[in-house]
């Protein structure tokens, strides 16, 4: 299991957005950008403080893992990535 956190917006809505996470190219745990980050507003003005996140994100019991980041538009359902990282014994610190 591993801890993921950060945050995301959808510039043209107020509203929180969907944050999924996929190992290995399946969905495997989703949240929405609730959390509050007064550091986020504090250098953003426009959006609100309550656009974090954080998701525990399971991992296979052996081998390698990789678990991706995305966000969902909430008015196409399309997803835009956040970015990836590699887990396992392959993986580089």
């Amino acid at each position: 299991m591993v801890f993921a956190s950060g945050w995301g917006c959808d510039r043209e809505s107020p509203e929180p957005v969907n944050v999924v996470a996929m190992v290995g190219g399946v969905d495997v745990a989703s949240g929405t950008t609730s959390w509050s980050r007064a550091d986020v507003s504090d250098h953003n003005e426009e959006y609100a403080n309550a656009r974090g996140f954080g998701l525990s994100v399971p991992l296979p019991d052996s081998g390698d893992a990789s678990v991706c980041l995305y966000l969902e538009d909430p008015r196409t359902g399309s997803r835009i990535e956040l970015g990836c990282r590699q887990f396992g014994s392959s993986a580089s610190a």
